[in-house]
């Protein structure tokens, strides 16, 4: 395999793996709105699987492209940017299977589920939409949505927020039931790792950047989207 066909497997094995992370995501937000989560086990458990492979064999393919191949300055950017947002989606599906088994755990129908469920929908879409967003501006080189994707990350934050703040109301002066405590304490880690979702996902848009600029922004992110 020539180098310029070694660089396009990589972006295809990434773009691959992207709609992989893509599907756990609507797994999670179905069960989320009610689906059956027994029906929604096995597909979630083999796209982890999927993740796993996909992950090894792009980080495997990185390192033989460098090795082999000797990449330009513009190559070597995509490859690194290749590698950094591969392991992002590998942990916005560890993070989705995680969200699934604490869903195993809460009364859908319990009032303290109901009480959170329309932040929580709310925290899922953002954390789902700057994912995608990142993933195209990776693919088009679209500076424009890097932007807007790390600009949604002050959005999830303070939603994350929001629903901690909520949770410890529900939880202050009142004597809980066993299942309403474990609803409680579950609806707080789904929370949290909704917000690590939407800090993936605002990664792999710094990774974009640097495939474009050349510039490394990370913990610098703030200062880059005002200066735009």
């Amino acid at each position: 395999m020539n180098r310029d066909k070694k660089f396009e497997k990589i972006t295809k094995d990434l773009l691959a793996m992207s709609k992989v992370t893509f599907k756990q995501l609507q797994l999670i937000k179905s069960q989320l709105e009610g689906a059956d989560l027994s029906t929604q086990e096995d597909d979630l458990t083999h796209n982890e699987l999927v993740l796993d492979s996909l992950e090894v064999k792009i980080k495997k393919g990185v390192t033989n492209a460098i090795i082999l191949y000797g990449p330009r300055a513009s190559d070597l950017r995509k490859i690194m940017s290749c590698y950094d947002i591969t392991s992002s989606l590998e942990r916005t599906g560890d993070l989705a299977l995680n969200i699934h088994g604490y869903l195993n755990r809460i009364d859908l129908e319990g009032f303290v589920f109901k009480s959170i469920y329309e932040k929580l929908h709310e925290l899922l879409s953002v954390a789902e939409t700057m994912t995608k967003n990142a993933i195209y501006a990776f693919s088009y080189e679209d500076l424009q949505l890097t932007k807007e994707t790390i600009e949604l990350d002050d959005v999830a934050d303070a939603i994350h927020r929001e629903i901690g703040q909520e949770i410890i109301l529900l939880a202050s002066n009142k004597s809980l039931l066993p299942q309403q405590a474990i609803d409680i304490l579950s609806l707080s880690r789904i929370s949290y790792n909704l917000e690590r979702i939407a800090d993936n996902a605002t990664n792999m848009a710094e990774a974009a950047v640097y495939l474009v600029e050349g510039k490394n922004i990370q913990h610098l992110h703030n200062s880059y989207v005002e200066n735009k």
